[in-house]
């Protein structure tokens, strides 16, 4: 198996070389080309890159540059996002007036989480009891409290059914936090209950964080 990766490697870097005007038939560069690309930092040899093909070292990627290095994965590039846009924590639910909305922790409501939000990952139908119905949650105020995350800014869900506000059936509440990594949902969750004291202090269960998310 690794002889037929080495043997294309090869291939590769061989039709690179001849792409350049200098390249002999022997298969090397002359000496005066080759001179030059060792004085010059902007250029780099085939032989210094795994697939042998010539690049300058501007265009490798890295996360100083503010660009995702090559092997980073998509959850670590997510939290990476999150942690550069800063922690906030959102509620959904009943605030003072009928309805259930999101807001933030000053009371303004958010009208369009994915526009003014970038990143957010749920619609409002999932916000309202959305996640719950999917989970199979069966509509029981018990202060239990499920979770999941996600987002291309990484974003934890901690919902559950709750009357404390408003006491018509299938009403619930939600607490959204940004900018912890994974996992790290235990730490998130204390930080989206302290932005929202008072939704938590009215909740006539005491509210339990199950284990594991949906």
């Amino acid at each position: 198996m690794w002889g037929k990766v080495l043997e294309r490697t090869a291939r590769r870097r061989h039709k690179a070389l001849r792409r350049n005007p200098n390249f002999r038939e022997g298969g090397s560069l002359s000496r005066s080309t080759t001179t030059q690309e060792n004085q010059s930092p902007r250029n780099v040899s085939p032989a210094s890159t795994p697939d042998g093909i010539l690049r300058r070292p501007e265009a490798s990627v890295s996360p100083e540059n503010g660009i995702a290095a090559a092997s980073e994965t998509p959850l670590k590039a997510a939290i990476r996002k999150g942690k550069e846009q800063g922690r906030q924590a959102l509620y959904f639910g009943f605030w003072d007036r009928p309805g259930h909305f999101l807001y933030f922790p000053t009371g303004r409501r958010i009208y369009d989480a994915r526009r003014d939000l970038p990143g957010f990952p749920w619609s409002d139908a999932l916000l309202d009891g959305g996640l719950l119905k999917n989970g199979r949650r069966p509509d029981v105020c018990d202060g239990n409290v499920f979770w999941t995350c996600g987002g291309l800014s990484f974003w934890y869900a901690f919902y559950w059914w709750d009357r404390s506000g408003d006491s018509r059936g299938a009403s619930n509440s939600g607490i959204y936090v940004r900018g912890f990594g994974w996992p790290e949902a235990e730490e998130a969750f204390a930080y989206g209950c302290g932005q929202f004291s008072h939704i938590v202090a009215r909740q006539k269960h005491p509210l339990r964080l199950m284990e594991r998310p949906v």
